[in-house]
């Protein structure tokens, strides 16, 4: 996936190294959303969880 330039002697990827490299961090960008996501579901959940009971509290001890 590397070739070395005829003038400069540094290495470059070629279009297929790019490619694989692109690829690469698309699964890696991609594993990492569904990690994440995974922890927004549980803390959807619990804030919801929490603001019923808080609406319970309120609604029981609202002194008129």
């Amino acid at each position: 996936h590397w070739y070395e330039g005829c003038y400069t002697g540094q290495w470059y990827l070629t279009a297929v190294g790019v490619s694989a490299l692109r690829d690469e961090i698309r699964r890696e960008l991609i594993a990492r959303h569904d990690l994440r996501s995974k922890w927004v579901v549980w803390l959807t959940g619990i804030t919801g969880i929490i603001g019923v009971a808080t609406g319970f509290v309120a609604a029981f001890y609202h002194k008129a």
